[in-house]
């Protein structure tokens, strides 16, 4: 999870790690096992009170993980502390985004259930398909939001290429000089 964490933070930056870049953060292997305990058992804690308490200590936590692939000198509590800090006054922009993906999802489950009268085994690979695709999708844009987030003047800079795109959209090429540019895209 944390390395395909950092292979997403990485890809928003225009490095391309390769199928490697998922597996680059082994090393942190029992740090990341920690920090998944220790996010959960404050989850835990914080459902056990009431379950929105729980809701919303699991959002405050989510950059962790990012955090720890970033930065893999920290320690699990340092990342802790800091997604929490970083989280502040956020909570609801996150909860948005993940909320938008809710109609990607029912749309998976829904291709997947009118497939099976035709063939079960194709509704089930479809079904995979779909969801490995809204899976990717939502992963990359919540590296985006970790970005935005975790970078100093990052929501400045997301509006100015966000204004970028737009006006050269406007200008009949979308992506010109964009992070999605690919190494021919002249």
């Amino acid at each position: 999870s944390v390395g395909c964490n950092h292979y997403f933070v990485r890809r928003i930056e225009g490095e391309e790690l390769g199928a490697k870049g998922l597996f680059s953060r082994m090393n942190l292997m029992g740090k990341s096992l920690w920090l998944y305990v220790m996010m959960y058992v404050k989850i835990f804690l914080w459902t056990c009170l009431l379950i929105v308490p729980g809701f919303i200590a699991a959002i405050r936590y989510s950059m962790a993980p990012y955090l720890l692939a970033e930065h893999p000198e920290m320690t699990a509590k340092e990342a802790l502390e800091e997604s929490k800090r970083i989280m502040k006054n956020r909570k609801g922009q996150y909860f948005l985004l993940l909320l938008s993906f809710i109609g990607w999802s029912l749309a998976s489950n829904l291709l997947q259930i009118s497939l099976m009268s035709i063939n079960g085994v194709v509704a089930i690979v479809a079904g995979l398909f779909v969801s490995c695709w809204v899976n990717t999708y939502v992963n990359a844009s919540v590296a985006v939001f970790y970005k935005v987030v975790s970078e100093e003047g990052g929501e400045q800079k997301a509006q100015q290429d966000w204004e970028r795109i737009v006006r050269s959209m406007q200008n009949g090429n979308p992506f010109s000089g964009s992070p999605w540019d690919g190494p021919n895209d002249d």
